[in-house]
């Protein structure tokens, strides 16, 4: 029987509110796609523009940075020195040894000015990844996975696909439509890799900018970057309110992952594209990194299977 979809339009105002710190100074045109390496035990995040995969250890030391010839959406670790990419005309395996790319699939088939945007694995190491089109305003974009050589579509329709996680009991899984301003929870099998439909949405107001990038803790909280809104924020998926905000001196806040010695650090990635000179001068910091360290964890990155 078809569940009829809750829909959540307010927030509370008292939210408390956290600070953030600059973890490694930069000047990304968008900085996206942070986690923790679960067996390197260090950080990567990419630069979706500039087509580069990044990495630095728990103090903040960058250590290295590898280079694509395309607009990069996400990297996802499969061991310690291979990652399943999310190019802008396909899915990939990246070998940092041999500096390599070898095509698992690409999008063709898509709209034009398609590219893979956010991208994670789900408890199991299936790898899932979404697509958007440049022109924001259309509906073109999709969500896969990966999964006996071959894409699996589950959503459709979508302006931007973003933002995505799972639930603690993994019975839950959250997607992000910016366009649309949209947090939506869908009833997943961890086994088959299927969705339900959508159980619940959470519809960010105006105010709070767009929702980008998420983490999920360890509690079912959802860490939510607000793209023009200066803040992650905490929201909790069952009453659809705001429970913490983390400020963030950067107007375009793009995504966030748990991860450190404890798994309390919260790394913020941010973005300059699009701002004006004005813009960057109130916000210099913008294109940086950020932390804020939290007492709770997150969950964390399972290694991907291709």
């Amino acid at each position: 029987m078809a569940k009829t979809a809750l829909i959540y339009t307010f927030v509370i105002m008292e939210a408390n509110q956290l600070e953030s710190q600059v973890f490694i100074t930069a000047e990304m045109e968008l900085g996206e796609g942070p986690l923790w390496h679960p067996v390197e035990s260090c950080w990567y995040w990419v630069d979706i523009y500039q087509g580069k995969l990044h990495k630095a250890d728990a103090a903040g030391n960058h250590l290295s940075s590898f280079a694509f010839d395309k607009k990069l959406g996400f990297a996802l670790p499969a061991s310690e020195e291979q990652f399943v990419c999310g190019l802008e005309d396909g899915l990939a395996v990246f070998s940092m040894s041999t500096g390599k790319t070898s095509y698992l699939a690409n999008i063709n088939h898509e709209a034009n000015g398609n590219r893979f945007n956010d991208g994670k694995t789900d408890p199991t190491g299936r790898v899932w990844g979404g697509t958007m089109n440049v022109d924001e305003s259309t509906r073109y974009g999709n969500l896969y996975t990966w999964e006996h050589q071959k894409l699996r579509s589950h959503l459709s329709q979508l302006g931007v696909s973003n933002g995505l996680g799972w639930s603690p009991d993994h019975r839950t899984f959250y997607h992000i439509d910016s366009p649309r301003r949209t947090i939506t929870a869908y009833g997943f099998d961890a086994v088959s890799g299927s969705l339900e439909e959508a159980s619940n949405v959470i519809h960010v107001p105006e105010s709070m900018g767009f929702p980008d990038g998420m983490a999920v803790d360890n509690e079912g909280m959802l860490w939510v970057a607000h793209w023009d809104g200066y803040a992650v924020r905490c929201w909790d998926p069952e009453s659809g309110k705001v429970l913490h905000e983390i400020q963030v001196p950067a107007p375009r806040v793009t995504s966030c992952a748990f991860g450190g010695a404890d798994g309390k650090t919260l790394l913020i990635t941010t973005a300059r594209t699009g701002l004006s000179k004005e813009e960057l001068m109130k916000y210099p910091q913008s294109g940086s990194l950020f932390v804020a360290h939290l007492n709770v964890g997150g969950m964390p990155c399972t290694l991907a299977k291709h």
